[in-house]
């Protein structure tokens, strides 16, 4: 049995775009934060982000990796979303910003 290759790089892609949404989900829960700067809030929010990372990428693992945590996934995942950040994160945040204000 002989490597996907092309498999691999659609998981890629979809880690890489898993963390692009990741990073906007962030970005959403940041503008909620700011808009509304009760400690409570903040606590809640960051649980609720982490719970559903946790989701995402244990999910990602079932579908996409057998069931395995594969290292390429998380480097797809990392890199999405350092990405969204040092690109979209600043034409999302100051509209959700506005979206929430």
């Amino acid at each position: 049995m002989g490597v996907d290759i092309l498999g691999q790089a659609v998981a890629f892609g979809q880690g890489a775009l898993a963390g692009v949404g990741l990073g906007l989900a962030y970005d959403v829960f940041r503008a909620l934060r700011r808009q509304f700067p009760w400690r409570w809030l903040a606590f809640v929010l960051d649980v609720a982000f982490w719970l559903g990372t946790t989701a995402a990428v244990f999910l990602f693992a079932l579908t996409r990796g057998d069931g395995e945590i594969r290292l390429f996934h998380m480097a797809a995942l990392l890199l999405g979303g350092g990405g969204y950040f040092l690109t979209l994160s600043r034409l999302a945040l100051p509209v959700l910003l506005w979206l929430t204000g």
